[in-house]
């Protein structure tokens, strides 16, 4: 239940709500004013509705009293909707939990191999030291997003995998940056595609 609600409900059981010309007249908790409330549209002659949109405590009040029956012998029957929550709480296998964490980063390194290997490396049309595969490349690049520690400090991360077998060769934590910054799709500058 929002405060909006309680203030609401505070209203229809302190104060005497009266309908006129089709719109209800709530009187404020604050001061001596009241406001005009249409159930129907909604709306409310408050600064909180006015202003913010809010459904107010007016809005809440009127609800509220629409809903008492008033019969004959003075009686008053007043029907209530009751919205709960049920908290759930599941209890944590921490056993399964730390052996699964203690070797994520050696299966994301592998699920990660396994997508890289079906990756096609472009022809290579000129001369000079060849660049890093696209292959390496991008296992690098997500395998440093994954890290979410620097490029420095992923050097090391690099060097396990190239001894792993998942990086054909040795790559600088850095050199994943300007992997990331290559505005020609993970290729080098001098290779064409």
């Amino acid at each position: 239940m929002t405060p909006r609600e309680e203030r609401g409900i505070v209203i229809a059981a302190m104060c005497r709500l009266k309908q006129e010309n089709g719109e209800w007249v709530v009187p404020s908790q604050s001061a001596e004013k009241t406001y005009s409330v249409n159930p129907q549209r909604q709306t409310c002659s408050c600064p909180d509705h006015l202003e913010g949109g809010h459904k107010c405590k007016h809005l809440f009040a009127v609800e509220i009293v629409m809903q008492r029956e008033f019969h004959p012998d003075g009686s008053i029957t007043d029907t209530k909707t009751v919205t709960f929550t049920e908290k759930k709480t599941y209890r944590q296998d921490w056993p399964k939990y730390n052996a699964a964490q203690s070797v994520e980063k050696d299966r994301v390194q592998e699920l990660l191999f396994d997508l890289c290997k079906g990756l096609q490396e472009p022809e290579r049309t000129c001369t000079g030291r060849k660049p890093h595969s696209v292959r390496d490349s991008i296992f690098s690049m997500v395998f440093k997003v994954y890290s979410t520690i620097s490029a420095r400090r992923f050097s090391s991360d690099l060097r396990e995998a190239h001894e792993c077998g998942y990086l054909s060769k040795e790559i600088p934590g850095m050199k994943t940056t300007a992997f990331m910054k290559d505005e020609a799709g993970l290729l080098p500058k001098s290779w064409s595609g």
